[in-house]
């Protein structure tokens, strides 16, 4: 049991506004409007809608449960609402969820996919990206089995660890390196402040932010994709939404989905030959056969590196070649696969094509 109690040396909020409401998608758009359509103890579903807009072809956005708060992932949102009306799944902090609300473990972040998925309904198109790819995959795969009516159009995994051995990077290294027994015992700790959350155990933000500033003082040292964004941030609004402080919003995760996310997806490796399990069931992606895929990849990702997304088409098998699609991005790191210049220049022209080819193969 960790003995370091953990108090909340930042404030941190249950969530952060993405700040979105109200606008403006275009010229003649309606101002943006946002609702929740599901609450979950950990997560809200929220959708973000232009009044006259259908439904057609919407967007569902998987934030990774990785320790960043969805906003994070805001310039993405902004440019799928070109096009398209976006949900988000908006993670909760762990330290402000009662314990009264139970574990939240790598099977519940399945769940609530799935569950997302299933209020939104049919012509859904699914974005997962970095850790959520995963479980959004899982997802993606039990209701191809279980509920085809409701498996959704499209699925596009960003950055995303399918399979960490097939291009493994140093980050990949230090999760299989270290056995989960001592990560309970050197990074959990209880929450102690007068949160929600109270004495619920958490990985906590600021053990996590030490490992982000180290990140960020190597990517700086060795000029890489952080301290490009560092000299010119390149985000949709700059100003109010500064890249620096997207990066260091941390939250608590609860401890049950950090630690099984370790052995699940670096560890075991268990969706690439059967392991994974939900409900008592096998997660089989080989169910998959309605639903397109499309990878993308960041040439100088250095936390998923090209080929570990890449290798969801190998699992997914009975996806049909022309329901397929891949991208790896030039001088592209792993934040510039959703943040950025070279986001909205080459990844989401790409995304909006797919899924736009995917509509007219529909309606004919």
């Amino acid at each position: 049991m960790p003995d370091h109690p953990v108090e909340d040396p930042f404030n941190q909020p249950a969530q952060i506004d993405l700040g979105l409401v109200g606008l403006r998608c275009g010229p003649g758009t309606s101002a943006l409007r946002v609702h929740n359509a599901l609450e979950l103890p950990f997560c809200s579903l929220r959708s973000y809608l232009l009044r006259g807009r259908s439904g057609i072809g919407a967007a569902l956005v998987i934030p990774p449960l990785s320790g960043h708060f969805p906003v994070l992932f805001r310039d993405l949102v902004r440019g799928l609402l070109l096009h398209r009306n976006v949900h988000v799944a908006e993670w909760k902090n762990a330290r402000h969820v009662s314990l009264e609300n139970g574990p939240f473990g790598f099977e519940h972040n399945i769940e609530y996919i799935v569950r997302m998925i299933e209020t939104l309904g049919p012509d859904l198109n699914v974005i997962g990206i970095c850790q959520s790819a995963v479980p959004a995959l899982a997802a993606v795969s039990v209701l191809s089995e279980k509920k085809s009516a409701l498996a959704p159009r499209t699925l596009v995994l960003l950055g995303g660890a399918i399979d960490p051995m097939a291009n493994p990077t140093r980050v990949v290294g230090l999760l299989r390196e270290r056995s989960l027994e001592w990560f309970y015992e050197n990074v959990i700790q209880r929450v102690t402040s007068q949160c929600a959350g109270k004495g619920r155990l958490v990985y906590p933000a600021h053990i996590q932010l030490t490992g982000l500033l180290a990140y960020l003082t190597r990517h700086v040292s060795e000029g890489r994709e952080l301290s490009r964004k560092l000299m010119h941030d390149d985000g949709s609004d700059p100003k109010s939404f500064p890249f620096l402080r997207l990066y260091t919003a941390i939250m608590d995760l609860p401890v049950e989905l950090f630690l099984e996310n370790i052995e699940t997806v670096y560890h075991q490796r268990r969706i690439l030959d059967g392991r994974l399990t939900y409900r008592g069931d096998t997660v089989r992606p080989q169910a998959i056969e309605a639903t397109a895929l499309m990878t993308i990849e960041g040439l100088e990702d250095d936390i998923a590196a090209p080929g570990q997304t890449y290798a969801a088409h190998r699992i997914c098998r009975n996806i049909p070649d022309a329901r397929r699609g891949h991208l790896v991005v030039a001088d592209a790191g792993h934040f510039s696969l959703f943040h950025g210049d070279r986001f909205r220049t080459d990844v989401l022209p790409q995304v909006d094509r797919f899924i736009a080819s995917l509509t007219t193969q529909c309606a004919e």
